[in-house]
């Protein structure tokens, strides 16, 4: 590519240089020649001089951006090469087989695609129990690549890697094609990208009113935003067309200009619109598919652009969609429900954030499914987040800007509803007050009367979502960056608190928590359980707000001594708030990662530094872990037989509702021909043995669960023992077992007491 650039600049100075001796040459035929006609030739040749200084420009260009893709390329294939050795080395490794200096010299035998496993860490690798003894390592054992964490994390990598290059390669090729075409039709470019199918645009661009010669972004914004405002007043089939083709012709090049031109309103109607289309088309309806695909393609393009606005647009942009709450809080939730791929900017979220919070809070947070009554954009959701609460989708985006996230739920600004801090304000209303609850998630029944109407319908997927996203601010101890003490506090103090409102909200009992809830607030929960393991769940019950610097990840053992803030949680909160999470399978599917990546670090660490670390601290951080599982089983436990009790009270409720309705009723209809004692002894023993059942069936699951996780803390607490007994003066596996059999019977007790 660099030498087609240096032929294109080649042939751009034969274009000029030619044409200007042909014209000179020619120029001369006056002097032996007059007449207005070899005047007119030679006018018209200094014309083409002319010409062929715009063909050599034009020539120049293509040059340039020809040698602009051959930089890039040529950065990117040294990374290649980079890329391709480490490959090759991780191939050879992984075909050569790996042992350790510790194995046996007559079993050391390099076998394909097999690696030595140290005794107690087959808790990593739940794939090897058929080659294990027990579970546990009795000398070399081998297993898969594929099961072993570091070998899969470094594929992963040098994947992801890889990806990444063609990626960049693919994106350059794309930026070529782009600006080569635009300079074969005559394109200018000021300051966007020009599509690929370079025509078809010309002919959208055309068919808004746009003059190719006018064009910029501004003029194109201008154009895409009347498409919007198109869709706003009633979609046409025509008008989600030439919106779409819009889009996928200029994508976020152009959406500033036109999301600021069009309007918040505008916006959110246009949403709405499609809505009532994907809502009144039929299911597989070609109309509903594409009034889907446009809405998501619109959010994108919004929140895209939302990403550059400053201050004051975004401010201007959340107060009209504010604005727009009363009449279509589901499109103004929907503009903020895709968090994780497509999030709204942090600006745009922190100003409509303040907005919503200023009016929420002069309000009944128990009754908060009032505030808002659903519109058309509602049909907008196939399988994400709650559109029937747009604060909770706003707080979630808001989640995915840690330091913005920690601002908000701790500033220090006075509360313009009196009283307190403003932060402390916002934490007890959304984390203590709000009815955040979802009452008809999959599989349960509503959990009380009245419940659809108070509720919001979120699940605490939002609250949970900004918790966790504050935990991780520049300076936490989950920032694996910087270190700052003042955040460290900040967060530990929040969390406290938090931690004791949601133990206190009604609202927050197993029936009340959804899907996306659950697994929300489970990550809240667990990103904190090197916490949460010397404080609160192990350790000291609470009363402690400072923990050794050694026990957490991102210190290690050689900080010793050096204290951290941490959270500072009764366990009765813990229970009430973890056990709640637990009940479903998506927030036990978190706890259940996240409680052995803690395993592993810890039996990695009292491997690594069994030079540094004491035996009493080894069996102090092994019998962390364990804790870890039977408090969680615990307070899960402890949760459903809470839902349970309720749920048997609500069908005893109906019962008496029934039997005192039967014996009305069937007195009036049917005089004396059914007795009405047995008439409503039978509704009562129907009802009873449906409910005898239905709880036979859960208590069932529960057990069957229940016997599976105690076999999992069993083989962890063998695992462990194991690893205690080779590198600590720690007697036998067995005796580790025993003890810990006999220790955590009345751990596990405790912590389902404590949450009932």
């Amino acid at each position: 590519m660099a030498e087609q650039a240096r032929l294109t600049r080649f042939f751009a100075d034969q274009v000029r240089s030619r044409t200007a001796l042909a014209v000179t040459r020619l120029g001369g035929v006056t002097e032996y020649y007059t007449s207005q006609e070899a005047l007119a030739f030679v006018n018209a040749m200094e014309s083409n001089q002319a010409k062929a200084d715009e063909i050599g420009d034009l020539l120049d260009d293509g040059a340039r951006m020809m040698e602009r893709f051959a930089e890039t390329v040529a950065g990117i294939d040294p990374r290649l090469g980079w890329l391709e050795r480490d490959a090759e080395d991780f191939l050879a490794e992984v075909q050569r087989g790996y042992y350790v200096d510790d194995a046996a010299d007559a079993d050391r035998k390099l076998v394909p695609g097999w690696r030595y496993i140290e005794p107690g860490l087959s808790a990593q690798l739940p794939e090897i129990d058929s080659v294990t003894t027990g579970g546990i390592a009795q000398g070399p054992v081998r297993v898969p690549w594929h099961v072993w964490r570091t070998a899969v994390e470094t594929n992963d990598d040098l994947t992801d890697q890889a990806v990444k290059l063609i990626n960049e390669i693919r994106q350059a090729e794309h930026d070529l094609d782009n600006q080569l075409g635009a300079l074969a039709t005559g394109l200018p470019l000021k300051g966007f990208r020009v599509p690929r199918e370079t025509q078809q645009a010309l002919d959208l661009l055309d068919d808004a009113g746009v003059d190719i010669k006018d064009m910029d972004p501004a003029t194109i914004g201008n154009a895409v935003a009347d498409r919007i405002r198109g869709v706003a007043d009633g979609a046409t089939h025509g008008d989600i067309e030439a919106l779409t083709d819009l889009l996928d012709a200029f994508g976020n090049d152009i959406m500033n200009a036109a999301v600021l031109g069009a309007g918040a309103a505008v916006t959110a109607k246009a949403f709405q619109d499609l809505g009532r289309i994907a809502s009144f088309s039929g299911e597989q309806s070609a109309d509903r598919a594409r009034a889907l695909e446009l809405a998501k393609d619109l959010r994108d393009a919004v929140a895209g652009a939302s990403q550059t606005w400053n201050a004051e647009q975004a401010r201007k942009f959340a107060h009209d969609l504010f604005g727009q709450i009363p009449d279509r809080p589901s499109a103004v939730a929907y503009l903020f429900a895709d968090p994780d791929k497509d999030p709204m900017g942090e600006a745009v979220a922190v100003a409509l954030a303040d907005e919503i919070d200023r009016w929420e809070r002069q309000r009944d947070g128990k009754t908060a499914g009032k505030f808002y009554h659903p519109d058309d954009a509602r049909a907008l959701d196939t399988g994400g987040p709650c559109l029937d609460d747009p604060m909770a989708r706003v707080l979630e985006t808001l989640g995915g800007y840690p330091d913005a996230a920690l601002e908000w739920l701790t500033t220090r600004e006075p509360d313009p509803h009196g009283g307190t801090d403003l932060g402390q304000a916002r934490v007890d209303y959304y984390y203590g007050t709000r009815n955040s609850a979802d009452p008809t998630p999959e599989g349960t029944s509503a959990w009380a009367l009245g419940a659809a109407d108070n509720a919001t319908g979120d699940g605490f997927a939002g609250v949970a979502a900004l918790w966790a996203g504050a935990q991780r601010a520049e300076g936490s101890l989950l920032d694996p960056g910087q270190s700052d003490p003042a955040v460290q506090e900040q967060v530990a103090d929040l969390s406290t608190r938090i931690f004791e409102q949601l133990a206190g909200n009604d609202a927050l009992i197993a029936e009340g928590i959804n899907a996306h809830g659950s697994e929300e607030l489970a990550t809240a929960v667990t990103q904190q359980l090197d916490q949460l393991a010397v404080n609160g769940i192990g350790g000291t019950p609470t009363g402690v707000e400072r923990a050794d610097a050694a026990l957490f990840e991102r210190y290690g053992p050689e900080h010793g001594n050096y204290l951290v803030h941490v959270v500072n949680a009764e366990r009765d909160k813990i229970a009430a708030v973890i056990g709640v999470a637990l009940t479903r399978p998506e927030g036990l599917a978190v706890a259940a990662a996240a409680s052995a990546e803690y395993g592993n670090r810890v039996a990695q660490s009292l491997i690594d530094d069994a030079d540094v670390i004491t035996t009493e601290e080894a069996n102090r951080q092994a019998d962390r872990v364990l804790q870890i599982d039977l408090a969680f089983e615990g307070s899960r436990i402890g949760a459903l037989a809470d839902a349970a009790a309720r749920d048997e009270a609500r069908v005893r409720q109906i019962i008496d509702y029934g039997v005192g309705y039967a014996s009305g009723k069937l007195d009036h209809t049917f005089g004396t021909t059914v007795p009405i004692t047995d008439a409503a002894g039978g509704i009562t023993d129907y009802a009873t043995d449906l409910f005898s059942d239905h709880d036979e069936t859960i208590r069932n699951a529960e057990a069957d669960r229940a016997a599976h996780a105690d076999r999992q803390i069993e083989r962890k607490a063998h695992d462990l023992g194991a690893l205690l007994s080779r590198h600590y003066d720690q007697g036998s596996t067995d005796s580790y077992v025993e003890h810990h059999r006999g220790q955590a019977e009345i751990f596990f007790a405790g912590w389902k007491e404590i949450q009932q």
